[in-house]
């Protein structure tokens, strides 16, 4: 019996190690409804848009809950399996452990934000200043600060994958790879192995020694990554007996299209995005005290587009939530090309059906920090819409920061944004240097990817293992003819 209710226990983690790795995955999507019904209730009579702050608030405390208590508590206990040994309480305690220590950093973030004044209001002397930066509820300032700490981590994994992504997706759709080049590709990579293989078993065939822990581990990945390859290599054979898949093969061109498409798309956000921060440093007359807000509608053509979309809803709804999606797709895209990982060094790698849970968890993680980065650069991809939407003036103009609050009030976003720039200058410094970081390293990956196109012409790519292989372990030798004769006379 008490076998059974143990075995209940641990079942009962290990479901909600699943469920929490289920909703860190859904849970960014929920950054993009909700940006699009803070605009609408702009315009919409009906709608209080103030208490749209609680939703934020609330999304905003849900994705900390996640990043700094559950995720790491899951973490923890998948990781800390010990010789196998390890009993369920012990793991248990040990992930509450190090969960306590996730937990006092984000509660030092919130007194730091409750009881430490960061900044000053910029421009007292102006309305809109005070109605955006001022905060007198505490609780506001600590959820702030902590959110603008959290989009500063996050910022480093938004520029790491997403700008990779939204760049190499694309190209590798364009420059597709057939079924027999695939083939080709599977047959050196298990011949890569093979070799390795052969070389851990001669060393200490020779030697005679114990095989090292280390070796025997790595064996054993070789022989893992071996049989993968193997079935792999089986499905391919299998899809190019096949009429049907052989058929689709050929038709690749509209693989093409779509990554003609949508390189079109990326190429036009990062150029909406560079005007926009060149406008922010050529015609912001505050700068870095306000976090570089606009006081007129920028040229920017995505904001034109979407403010023009957004007299009528729902399309400018659709069209954030199409781009909301493609930005979450290329993030996702890029995480499972180059592997979780923290800062340059890998971690786990994103293999369907054989993703670690720890891998997946990670995952989860990074996509909920770069969704909130992405909810907060709609205010640099489109800061008039995501600011005031399309609402005008009594002149008939659209609205700008210097019209009275009554008459053209400000989106949430937009407010929150501003406390977090304008109020604490470090992060408006960072975060402005950060998107041409990410414009940057975007326009570099395009070039990259089409001299390296070889390297990118299928979505199946090599996993990063058998590059490592490839990289870090020497080939076995074998001597050319001029070394044999030399070896023959040296024996004679």
């Amino acid at each position: 019996m008490i076998k059974g209710l143990a075995w209940t226990f641990f079942s009962i983690f290990a479901l909600l190690s699943i469920i929490i790795s289920t909703f860190s995955l859904v849970l960014p999507l929920l950054c993009y409804w909700i940006l699009p019904v803070d605009v609408y209730s702009l315009t919409s009579k009906s709608f209080d848009h103030t208490s749209l702050k609680y939703g934020y608030y609330i999304l905003f405390g849900i994705i900390l809950l996640f990043m700094f208590i559950l995720i790491p508590f899951a973490y923890f206990y998948s990781e800390d399996k010990g010789d196998g040994q390890t009993s369920h309480k012990s793991r248990i305690l040990t992930s509450l452990l190090y969960t306590a220590i996730t937990f006092v950093v984000i509660m030092v973030l919130f007194l730091i934000g409750l009881f430490v004044k960061i900044g000053s209001t910029p421009q007292k002397n102006e309305s809109w200043s005070k109605s955006i930066f001022d905060s007198e509820n505490k609780g506001d300032s600590a959820i702030v600060f902590s959110i603008a700490c959290v989009l500063f981590i996050s910022y480093f994994d938004f520029i790491k994958y997403t700008s990779y992504g939204i760049s190499i997706l694309p190209v590798s759709m364009i420059i597709h790879k057939k079924i027999k080049y695939q083939q080709e590709d599977v047959a050196g990579q298990q011949k890569i192995i093979s070799e390795r293989i052969q070389a851990l078993e001669t060393k200490y065939a020779i030697s005679g020694k114990k095989v090292s822990k280390k070796d025997r581990q790595q064996k054993q990945q070789l022989l893992s990554e071996q049989e993968r390859l193997e079935l792999y290599s089986k499905e391919i054979e299998t899809k190019s007996k096949n009429c049907c898949i052989t058929c689709c093969d050929k038709l690749k061109v509209f693989s093409r299209v779509f990554g003609v498409l949508f390189a079109i798309i990326s190429l036009f956000l990062i150029i909406c995005f560079l005007i926009t921060i060149i406008e922010q440093i050529w015609k912001s007359k505050c700068g870095i005290k306000c976090g570089f807000l606009l006081e007129k509608p920028t040229n920017n053509p995505f904001d034109k587009l979407m403010v023009v979309l957004g007299k009528h809803f729902p399309l400018d709804f659709i069209v954030l939530i199409l781009v909301g999606a493609y930005f979450f797709i290329c993030s996702f895209y890029a995480i499972k090309r180059l592997q979780t990982r923290f800062l340059i060094w890998k971690m786990f790698p994103i293999y369907p059906h054989q993703t670690f849970a720890q891998g997946l968890l990670l995952l989860g993680m990074f996509l909920m920090g770069i969704s909130l980065v992405i909810m907060f650069e709609m205010m640099t991809l489109a800061p008039q819409y995501s600011t005031f939407g399309s609402k005008k003036n009594s002149s008939g103009n659209l609205c700008t920061i210097n019209d009275p609050e009554d008459e053209c009030p400000h989106s949430q976003i937009s407010i929150i944004y501003s406390r977090i720039v304008g109020k604490m200058p470090f992060f408006s410094v960072v975060f402005y240097i950060f998107n041409w970081i990410f414009c940057a390293l975007s326009i570099f990956y395009f070039f990259y990817a089409f001299l390296k196109r070889r390297k990118f012409q299928s979505q199946d790519e090599k996993p990063d293992y058998v590059e490592d292989l490839e990289n870090d372990y020497e080939k076995p030798h074998y001597p050319k003819d001029n070394e044999n004769d030399k070896i023959l006379e040296n024996d004679k």
